[in-house]
């Protein structure tokens, strides 16, 4: 187990809880817990050791210099569909970064799972029905589910993307539209 101050590392013997360099740092020791992992995997438990790295505790819990914003909270897709997630026992996430070189578009194709696509740099339309929407760096959609659809990039310059899909193990999550 390791536990971080100051940025020094110290090495520590679990079951004893002794420094393994010799040394001695009192303080730091009433802040080394043992942890047992819980991993937690479709819809059963089970307890695994695992090495955990601990911070001592020098400082506040408090968060410092550490921001959230919410990209997007939604209950419905782009095209107001209620939000649904996989009926499974072996739920998957994808999270993959996707680029679209200017004036590029990907293949007409449909989303059977929840896909979330964040624009990261650049312009993201998207042309679902008969209907684009634009949007822009710093912003996200919940795209639609099991509607053809194409993303394009309008602009002259590269666009990129973190796109999440939430689908089950073995299936696709978007298929090709002829």
């Amino acid at each position: 187990m390791t536990t971080r101050r100051d940025r020094a590392e110290v090495e520590f013997d679990l079951p004893n809880m002794n420094r393994l360099d010799g040394g001695s740092d009192e303080h730091d020791y009433a802040h080394v817990i043992p942890h047992i992992g819980l991993a937690v995997a479709a819809g059963s438990a089970c307890l695994t050791p695992f090495p955990t790295t601990v911070l001592a505790q020098d400082h506040s819990h408090d968060a410092v210099g550490f921001e959230g914003k919410v990209l997007l909270k939604t209950t419905a897709t782009a095209t107001n569909q209620p939000l649904t997630l996989p009926q499974t026992d072996t739920p998957e996430i994808t999270s993959m970064v996707i680029a679209i070189q200017p004036n590029g578009h990907s293949n007409l194709h449909q989303h059977p799972v929840s896909v979330i696509a964040h624009v990261l740099e650049g312009t993201l339309e998207t042309r679902v029905g008969g209907v684009s929407r634009t949007y822009r760096a710093g912003e996200a959609v919940a795209e639609p589910m099991n509607i053809p659809m194409q993303a394009f990039n309008p602009r002259g310059v590269p666009t990129k993307l973190l796109v999440v899909m939430v689908g089950a193990k073995g299936k696709p999550n978007s298929i090709a539209v002829e």
